[in-house]
């Protein structure tokens, strides 16, 4: 890119002739009686003018030799200004917000756009996606399941699951094995087991886990699990022991968690069933003569979730 040089030009911008038209004219070679367009100093000096000052604010001095300095001048310009965002902040905070959902980087890309969920007993096997994979970190919550409560006069009511999560990185990953734990089984009304049942460890491959809870006793109440290698580690908590009254009338525990409610043997005998994933089941209350005819509350399955 280069300015005149022969030595007709001046070194001063003459001024512009007044405005001819206003309406966007273009280009001819003539023809029928009309002349060619001849674009005169206004135009080439102009135009001249125009592309001079690109290379002036990238600071780039004109070389007749050199045909790419515009180009060098708009990557500067655009790629590699110093604070290019200066601007921008000046503009005031509409102004930022507008410029960064222009590079995609507005609020809604910081949010937590995707999750799965497993919320079923079992041993699964998950196929990372790409985006994980290639470098996005996932917010993973793991929760072990609930126990049951007690079958017996004033039962406790079983623990609630472990809760472990953690901000995993899955680059190159391609499949994680997930297990979610099984909740404790009920003890059957009619049978002579009085102790609740255990819940099952959850885990997400070998980041994080959480264990299930204890079971609930008589009267005594089940221990809650814990969250076990997460960012943060901790428990739905225990359940509440059972109570005897005066030998006839008792009441259960009611389990950990978002767990089973306790009960009555004036209104109720059978325990409650957890109310979400990790929860406890709640115990029996029972008065002597109906022993054998209920039955203690059912842990909830475990949970793991991610987010990404």
């Amino acid at each position: 890119m280069f300015h005149v040089d022969n030595n007709t030009g001046v070194p001063v911008m003459p001024a512009v002739s007044p405005l001819y038209s206003a309406l966007r004219l273009f280009f001819t070679e003539g023809g029928n009686g009309i002349p060619p367009t001849y674009p005169g100093p206004d135009w080439f000096n102009t135009v001249q003018s125009e592309l001079l000052n690109i290379l002036d604010q990238a600071e780039i001095d004109p070389d007749k030799a050199d045909a790419t300095q515009l180009l060098t001048a708009f990557t500067r310009l655009f790629l590699s200004r110093e604070n290019p965002f200066a601007d921008i902040k000046a503009d005031g905070p509409a102004a930022v917000a507008q410029g960064l959902a222009n590079l995609g980087l507005g609020a809604s890309a910081f949010g937590l756009r995707n999750c799965a969920i497993f919320s079923t007993a079992g041993v699964t096997t998950w196929s990372v996606p790409e985006l994980l994979q290639n470098g996005r970190k996932a917010k993973v919550t793991v929760i072990g399941a609930g126990a049951s409560g007690g079958r017996a006069a004033g039962g406790g009511g079983g623990g609630g699951g472990g809760i472990a999560q953690k901000i995993v990185d899955l680059t190159g990953i391609q499949t994680v094995t997930i297990t979610v734990g099984a909740g404790g089984a009920a003890p059957a009304a009619g049978t002579s087991q009085i102790g609740g049942v255990d819940g099952g460890s959850s885990s997400f491959g070998s980041y994080c886990s959480a264990t299930g809870g204890t079971s609930g006793g008589t009267p005594s109440a089940g221990w809650g699990g814990a969250g076990v290698g997460g960012d943060t580690n901790s428990s739905l908590g225990p359940g509440s022991p059972g109570n005897n009254y005066n030998s006839t009338s008792y009441n259960s525990g009611s389990g950990g968690g978002p767990g089973g409610a306790g009960v009555s043997s004036g209104t109720q005998n059978n325990g409650n069933n957890a109310r979400g994933p990790g929860g406890g089941g709640s115990g029996a209350a029972y008065a002597n003569s109906t022993t054998t005819s209920c039955r203690a509350g059912s842990g909830a399955d475990g949970l793991v979730l991610i987010e990404w």
